[in-house]
C-alpha cells in the first residue's frame, strides 16, 4: 500500500469470536510501516466525536494528525464532521470544511489505514458516516484504507447505517483454521522459547483445540506454563495433562459468556433448536430456515431470530447457501447447561412433526 499509493477497496473482517480478527489488527499495527496505521476499539464509538478524539490521540511520532499539523506549520486543531475550526498559535489559520477534506490532505502524500476492531460495537450512523468518509477519499485518490473487523452482529450494524455501498467492498470471512495452520501456530509459537512438541502430543492437542484461534492460544499458554513448571523443553502428553484442567476451566468460562450473551438476546432456546440440526459442518439455509419458522410461528419473527442467531456469532455464514456453528463445541456446553430447556425444546418437536415441507 505505501509503495504502490492509490486508494484500494476498504476491508470487511466478519467472523465469530475468537477466530483471530484483533490478532490480524494487532499484527498489522507490527509490521513494518506501522507508523501509518492507527486501531480503534469500535465500542468507543458512539459518535461522530469519537472518531475525531480517537483519531487526535497522540501516539509519539505515529499520530496522524501531529504529523499533518507538522506539514502545513499548524499546531492546534478541532476537528469535527461538519465545518472544521484549525487555529494556531503563531496566528496561522486554515479552514477545512470537513473530517473527509483532512484526511483527504493528509492522506494525499502518505497512506494511512484505520482499522475498527469490534466494528459492531459502532453506532449505525458513526459507521455509516465514516464509510461515506471512506468513498469521498477514493474519489479524491486519498492513499486512506479502512478496515472493519467484527463479529457476524457487524452485518446488522451495516444493514442500519444504510450504507449500502458497503456491499462493494472487500468482505473476508474468519473462521477456523486449516489443521495444518493450527498445528504450524503451535509448533511456531513454543520455537519461540526453544519447546517442541512429541508427535502424540501434538496430535491431542490439535484434538482439544479443534482449529479454534482462541482455544490454540489458551491451551498453548497453558501448556507452555507446565513446561516452564516441570522445565521441560519437549511437549509431552505428560505436560498436555497437566495443562489440561486449567484449558477446560478457561475454555467453559468462554461458553458460559456466550451463553450469556444468548441469555440476553432471548435465543437461547431457538439456539438450542437448531443445535440439533448441525450433525454434519453445516446446515441447507432452507432447513434451518424452516425448523426455526416452526419454531416461531411466521415468516417476521424467523427472520428476527435468525438475525439474533447470525449476531450473536452462534451461527454464520460464510459461503454459499450454508450455514455453520460459529464456535465448536458451544452446542454441547448448552445441552449439559440447560437440560429442562432442552426437554422442552424436544417436547414440542416431537408434538409438532417434521418442519420440512414433503
Amino acid at each position: 500500500f505505501a509503495q504502490r499509493g492509490g486508494a484500494p477497496t476498504d476491508l470487511i473482517l466478519v467472523g465469530p469470536r475468537g477466530n483471530g480478527k484483533t490478532a490480524l489488527l494487532r499484527h498489522m499495527e507490527r509490521m513494518p510501516g506501522a507508523e501509518h496505521c492507527t486501531l480503534i476499539a469500535g465500542d468507543a464509538l458512539k459518535s461522530p466525536t469519537d472518531i475525531v478524539a480517537e483519531l487526535a490521540k497522540e501516539d509519539g511520532s505515529r499520530g496522524l494528525v501531529s504529523r499533518w499539523l507538522a506539514k502545513v506549520g499548524v499546531s492546534e486543531a478541532k476537528l469535527g464532521f461538519g465545518p472544521v475550526s484549525i487555529a494556531a498559535t503563531d496566528r496561522v489559520a486554515l479552514n477545512v470544511s470537513g473530517l473527509h477534506q483532512f484526511l483527504a490532505d493528509a492522506c494525499a502524500d502518505e497512506p494511512f489505514i484505520l482499522g475498527i476492531d469490534e466494528a459492531q460495537e459502532m453506532a449505525p450512523e458513526v459507521l455509516g458516516g465514516l464509510l461515506n468518509i471512506s468513498q469521498l477519499l477514493a474519489g479524491k485518490n486519498a492513499r486512506f484504507v479502512l478496515v472493519l473487523a467484527g463479529t457476524p452482529k457487524l452485518e446488522e450494524t451495516l444493514r442500519n447505517s444504510r450504507a449500502s455501498f458497503a456491499e462493494r467492498n472487500v468482505w473476508l470471512y474468519i473462521g477456523r483454521l486449516r489443521p495444518e495452520e493450527a498445528e504450524s501456530v503451535f509448533e511456531e509459537t513454543m520455537a519461540l522459547t526453544d519447546k517442541t512438541f512429541d508427535s502424540p502430543a501434538m496430535a491431542r492437542s490439535l484434538h482439544e483445540a479443534q482449529n479454534y484461534s482462541i482455544f490454540v492460544q489458551m491451551l498453548g499458554e497453558h501448556m507452555h506454563a507446565q513446561c516452564e513448571l516441570q522445565d521441560s523443553a519437549v511437549v509431552t502428553e505428560a505436560v498436555l495433562e497437566a495443562a489440561l484442567p486449567d484449558f477446560k476451566l478457561t475454555q467453559r468460562r468462554f461458553y458460559g459468556r456466550r451463553r450469556t450473551e444468548l441469555v440476553e438476546r432471548g435465543t437461547l432456546k431457538p439456539a438450542i433448536a437448531v443445535a440439533r440440526l448441525f450433525e454434519s459442518d453445516s446446515v441447507r439455509e432452507y432447513i434451518l430456515e424452516a425448523r426455526l419458522r416452526q419454531l416461531t410461528g411466521s415468516d417476521p419473527a424467523m427472520v428476527r431470530t435468525l438475525n439474533a442467531l447470525r449476531s450473536t456469532g452462534f451461527i454464520w455464514q460464510p459461503t454459499g447457501m450454508h450455514y455453520e456453528l460459529g464456535i465448536p463445541s458451544l452446542a454441547s456446553f448448552l445441552f449439559q447447561r440447560s437440560p429442562e430447556l432442552v426437554r422442552e425444546v424436544e417436547r414440542e418437536q416431537a408434538d409438532l412433526g417434521d418442519f420440512l415441507p414433503a
